[in-house]
């Protein structure tokens, strides 16, 4: 039976009759050997032509080998898991960054929304209504600011995911070749292996006439691996962003908020209406109205842009929302004459 030049001279290398000067020239695809004294253990370093060759090899697919390169580059930008249109709609429909925000910044954001936004209970938050309303809220008031803290959490999660699907790509590669002895030496253009287990592959695929390119793609021709460029969206909403590092951005994010409220004079002026009027009446809760028998008020919310408050009133089944001064909430409350609610004759 006809035996190739590198299964002849690996057998001649391990009985000493031969030297790795002369087994450089038995395969034109082995790149370099580390001696060991134990000839056995001799490192054989073999390189592809190039990535693509190497994944042919291996039977992964084209899509598969585009994305284990780009997750894998470590000079790249990284694959793109989540556009930043899509990332800023699920924001405004209350379905991430808020959820990633540690106990102390979840207390600190409760402490300040309540500042601007006293009318809704978030007392429940992180959780996806009051997310939602949260960040309209604070889109309208600090768009800047708060873009820019969803620009930092996409940018954590994006590092997060690429981290997760490299370490599964690489993980799954060097499982595969390791079943066969191999190692990656060079991502994804070399491999190495020692003489002794380069031996017992050619032996035990039985085909000894081979070079070391067919013979390595004989050797993974039924391996099953792959399948990443499909799993995309779990490595985005699955990964673990650095917890610390966005934390740190939302400190700094809130703090700056709190610095705005505390600053302004217009909004000093509107958080103190609404302790004088929120000291007395609570957001929410239905109230008779003093001088006006029958009919009920609540307190919906407040508009911080024109000053008023927003009150909804009630009489049998019928129902009506104001958007009233501080000094005419009062005149509702004790001079209800001077309003026409248009409940008719009551």
């Amino acid at each position: 039976m006809a035996t190739s030049q590198l299964f002849q001279n690996l057998r001649k290398y391990t009985k000493g009759q031969i030297e790795t000067g002369e087994l450089y020239s038995s395969d034109s695809n082995l790149y370099d050997i580390r001696p060991n004294t134990t000839k056995g253990l001799t490192k054989l370093i073999f390189d592809f032509k190039d990535n693509d060759q190497f994944f042919r090899f291996l039977n992964i697919g084209d899509d598969d080998a585009w994305f284990a390169n780009v997750v894998t580059h470590p000079y790249g930008e990284g694959y793109n898991f989540q556009d930043s249109s899509m990332t800023d709609e699920d924001f405004k429909q209350g379905y991430n960054v808020f959820y990633d925000f540690n106990e102390e910044n979840i207390e600190t954001f409760k402490r300040v929304i309540k500042i601007i936004d006293p009318g809704f209970d978030y007392s429940d938050f992180p959780d996806e209504e009051s997310n939602k309303r949260a960040a309209n809220i604070l889109l309208k008031l600090f768009e800047k600011e708060t873009n820019r803290l969803v620009d930092d959490w996409s940018m954590e999660k994006e590092i997060a995911a690429n981290t997760s699907a490299r370490d599964v790509v690489e993980s799954e590669i060097d499982k595969a070749l390791e079943e066969k002895g191999f190692k990656l030496h060079d991502k994804f253009d070399a491999v190495s292996i020692d003489v002794g287990h380069l031996i017992m592959l050619y032996v035990q695929n039985g085909k000894i006439w081979l070079n070391f390119r067919d013979l390595f793609k004989t050797a993974f021709e039924d391996t099953d691996i792959g399948g990443w460029s499909n799993d995309t969206w779990e490595y985005f909403s699955n990964a673990d962003l650095d917890s610390e590092s966005f934390n740190r951005d939302v400190w700094n994010y809130l703090n700056k908020l709190e610095d705005t409220l505390e600053d302004s004079e217009s909004l000093q002026d509107y958080i103190a209406m609404i302790d004088r009027i929120t000291a007395k009446f609570k957001p929410g809760v239905w109230y008779n109205l003093p001088k006006l028998k029958g009919v009920q008020f609540a307190i919906r919310d407040f508009d911080k842009d024109t000053m008023k408050i927003v009150v909804a009133l009630r009489y049998e089944l019928k129902s009506m929302q104001r958007k009233v001064s501080e000094e005419n909430f009062y005149n509702l409350l004790y001079q209800p004459e001077l309003f026409d609610f248009g409940f008719g004759r009551m």
